[in-house]
């Protein structure tokens, strides 16, 4: 199965007939159905067994800072280790490649064997941690 890059779908999807604003309700914050089916989606079901490298664009308007938020708390809320890093300057298209230098380093770091750097603690927006999050999250946050 071939994977399509985020603009390969987007044109994917405005050529879809019925014309995808027959099936995704405009307003989607009260469609049920596309609100169930992010929430079966969601990739944050369990602790993974790998810490995980968060890079997040401080410019990103597709992914706000809430939302990055939001996604790194819910890995938080699991237990994940998890590393978040805000690259000032970067937006959602050019942070891979402004944090590049540290993904490899922060990769090489992990192969040596030598632990992830745990930031759950310091995630903005969430009180003192994971256990406000956790809560959002059972609340249908995420």
């Amino acid at each position: 199965m071939r994977s399509l890059c985020l603009e390969e779908l987007a044109q994917h999807l405005m050529a879809v007939s019925p014309p995808i604003t027959r099936w995704v309700n405009p307003d989607w914050a009260r469609n049920q159905t596309l609100l169930e089916w992010v929430k079966n989606v969601s990739t944050v079901r369990s602790r993974t067994a790998a810490p995980i490298l968060f890079v997040h664009g401080a410019e990103d308007t597709i992914a706000a800072q809430t939302q990055a938020n939001q996604g790194v708390g819910a890995l938080c809320a699991v237990g994940d280790v998890v590393d978040y890093r805000t690259y000032p300057g970067a937006d959602h298209n050019t942070v891979v490649a402004i944090a590049d230098h540290d993904i490899m380093a922060w990769l090489e770091l992990r192969l040596k064997g030598y632990p992830a750097r745990q930031t759950c603690q310091s995630v903005a927006g969430y009180g003192d941690g994971p256990a406000e999050v956790g809560a959002w999250m059972h609340e249908g946050g995420w």
